[in-house]
């Protein structure tokens, strides 16, 4: 790949949104002076990762400074050379993400041959950057407890962020929603090695790696410099772990089991639970110095049948007439004589009134037994998950001033649909079963223009594929309703008071499918005491979702007839039924951000940040035009649509001369997020700081 082909694809991106900020790497700068405080241009710096041989080199500039921006995280040493001064190396150098480690050389008269070392991390202090940031590293990763392994859960850890939920079953399962700051979850922009990496669906998080295959991230809040965009509350950089110079590798299991747990509260006895999350990590050269490789897998099996559902059906004596001990379980079972004036057929609870309904006694002779007289029913739904996570990711150092990564990462989540498990017990058909993957591809080129310039390219495509299968079953025609037809025609939906439920919900036999695909490069400058910064991003996403919502038709069994909602069922007595067609949303959106900043070195001690983003709304669109758009205005005046000549007045749909464009919404193309921010190194010995900062942000709505 040559130089010439990236330079056009960075002119053709006209520049984009994934910064130095955003890259996963990390910056490494300072000042060259000597023993008495004056400026020194023409020292040759070089900085080198010691895990795996990259090496880069550049020249301190007239003002005495320099700027090593983009680099790889890992453990690095510093050389500063000059003839007629001792040659200074600093080793201990851990550069972590988005950390821009600050280094002062001071070099001393004396011959290149003699050097003085120095072993030392980076100053612990902030003195360039604006924003707020915690770092969480692999060690905390890998050894704080964390259910399930989500290393998401260490979010929190950064201080000002609260959990709030987790994400929804029409999401990715397992995803949490952290709120960084006050603005809402939906508000954290996630990156993993560089690239976009949120679920535009719900804007949470997509899967993150397993704690053995990750290796560090930040959460970063505050006003931020104009790099960060797409959401305002906080900006989280992940990073995969690499392989180096060195082989290496982990395996791994963790074991649950109900031996060791106590009885659910309500459960008759303790339910079965097996959980056990096994894997392991290897990562090493392909060529030395040159291509490295890593890999890992996480298997989680989950196996548990807790028995803490709770239903009541009618009971052998109910089904003959005689609800005297069922009224007498609880005093608001004692049935109705009267309702509105009219007799119910109940007689001091019993039934005076012939036959039962037949649909509901067919339906009845279907239900799991009865265990005691109140006609209760203590029964469990059983999970069998099977969850994978499948990780490999290639580094390959081209030449000393080219450097490529690609990264793939494939998360499956599987449950078997409950009633097959068990298909005895109708009652568990009201959770259904899972089939889940979401994919995330992502390749990466960092291309040294020159010793001040510096591009670094990302590619990203993500792909959460969401299915909700219901169970298999009978539909109420094939109990005996007239007149019916279900959308779904092996499955029912009836909904007792007080007694029980079948079907799922509004998520069975339904799919969610979201793909992103973005691409971002970011252009740094380094002239003087300037780093300019360039960029942008473009990215379009797609949300098609299908989900059949009451097609199978909904009967609920209320309890104003008798009194009781198990009387009212057996009676025919139907208090509502609701059925509708397939829910189904096609939406697609585009997406562009450009930014320019500047990080200006005023003084040794004192830095400027200030910067310009734009990010225009591009609002959604409805592929199928299943939107509508309401104008108070309109509706004062009398509008009347055109489209659909029987919808309320103000209303404006596709077809109609006053409807916006294809999504209802406008564009809004002037949206600018200035920035300006500044830090000073007080002592000017990278121990005490003081930042400030101010900025717009914009975000945006959940797909």
């Amino acid at each position: 790949m040559s130089g010439r082909y990236f330079l056009g694809v960075l002119l053709f991106l006209s520049l984009s949104c994934a910064t130095a900020s955003a890259q996963a790497t990390g910056q490494l700068s300072g000042t060259v002076t000597d023993q008495t405080g004056a400026l020194i241009p023409g020292a040759e710096i070089t900085a080198a990762q010691t895990d795996t041989g990259l090496t880069r080199a550049i020249v301190s500039n007239e003002t005495g400074a320099y700027v090593f921006p983009n680099l790889p995280t890992g453990p690095y040493t510093l050389e500063v050379t000059l003839p007629g001064f001792r040659t200074y190396r600093q080793t201990g150098i851990v550069l972590q993400v988005n950390d821009d480690a600050v280094i002062n050389v001071a070099l001393e008269v004396g011959q290149v041959a003699q050097a003085i070392e120095v072993s030392a991390n980076t100053a612990l202090v902030e003195t360039r950057t604006v924003g707020v940031g915690q770092l969480t590293e692999n060690e905390q990763i890998v050894e704080l407890p964390l259910n399930g392994r989500n290393a998401s859960e260490l979010i929190v850890l950064a201080g000002a962020a609260v959990l709030t939920g987790t994400s929804s079953s029409r999401s990715v399962p397992g995803q949490l929603q952290i709120s960084v700051a006050g603005p809402p979850s939906s508000a954290v922009a996630y990156s993993l090695d560089g690239a976009f990496h949120n679920n535009p669906y719900d804007n949470l998080s997509l899967p993150l790696p397993f704690p053995d295959a990750l290796q560090e991230f930040k959460v970063e809040t505050s006003a931020l410099s104009a790099e960060s965009g797409r959401h305002s509350g906080a900006q989280v950089n992940a990073v995969t772990k690499s392989g180096t110079n060195e082989i290496h590798g982990s395996i791994f299991e963790f074991f649950r089991n109900d031996a060791f747990n106590a009885r659910d509260y309500g459960s008759l006895e303790k339910g079965d639970l097996r959980r056990n999350q096994f894997g392991g990590t290897i990562g090493g050269p392909i060529t030395r110095n040159e291509m490295f490789f890593f890999a890992g897998v996480q298997f989680t099996k989950n196996s548990r049948d807790p028995a803490n559902f709770e239903s009541f059906a009618p009971t052998p004596a109910m089904l003959n007439g005689d609800f005297t001990a069922f009224a007498a379980c609880d005093e608001h079972n004692n049935l109705l004589e009267t309702y509105q004036g009219n007799p119910t057929g109940f007689v001091n609870n019993r039934w005076t009134g012939g036959p039962f309904s037949p649909v509901a006694l067919e339906l009845t002779s279907r239900l799991p037994a009865t265990q005691d007289e109140c006609g209760r029913v203590i029964y469990g739904i059983p999970n069998d998950d099977s969850d994978a996570q499948y990780i490999g990711k290639i580094d390959w150092q081209i030449n000393a001033n080219h450097t490529f990564i690609a990264r793939y990462m494939n998360s499956t989540n599987a449950r078997p649909v409950p009633h097959d498990l068990e298909p005895d017990n109708l009652l568990n058909v009201r959770q259904p079963g899972r089939d889940n993957m979401t994919q995330s591809f992502t390749i990466g080129d960092t291309w040294l223009i020159s010793p001040e310039t510096v591009s670094s390219l990302r590619l990203a495509w993500n792909r959460s594929a969401i299915a909700r299968v219901g169970a298999t079953m009978f539909n109420m025609a094939d109990l005996g309703v007239r007149n019916f037809t279900s959308l779904q025609p092996n499955y029912s939906q009836v909904n007792v008071a007080g007694g029980f439920r079948l079907g799922g919900g509004t998520v069975n036999d339904s799919t969610f499918r979201t793909t992103t695909y973005s691409i971002s490069e970011d252009l740094s400058l380094s002239r003087g005491n300037h780093q300019i910064t360039l960029g942008g991003s473009v990215a379009r996403w797609e949300s098609n979702g299908s989900a059949n919502f009451r097609s199978a038709g909904v009967f609920t069994f209320g309890d104003d007839f008798t009194g009781n909602g198990l009387s009212d069922f057996l009676t025919g007595q139907l208090d509502s039924f609701a059925q509708a067609g397939p829910n189904r949303g096609y939406l697609k959106k585009n997406y562009i951000g450009l930014y320019a900043s500047d990080s200006w070195r005023v003084t040794p001690g004192l830095t400027l940040n200030y910067g310009l983003r734009w990010e225009p709304k591009l609002p959604e669109s409805l592929t199928q035009e299943i939107i509508m758009n309401f104008s108070e205005e309109r509706r004062a005046a009398g509008f009347q649509s055109s489209v659909f000549l029987n919808a309320p007045n103000g209303f404006t749909y596709p077809g109609d001369a006053e409807f916006d464009g294809t999504s209802g919404q406008s564009k809004s193309w002037a949206l600018f997020s200035p920035r300006f921010g500044f830090a000073w190194d007080v002592f000017g010995d990278g121990r005490t700081s003081i930042r400030g900062s101010v900025g717009i942000n914009h975000d945006l709505p959940n797909s």
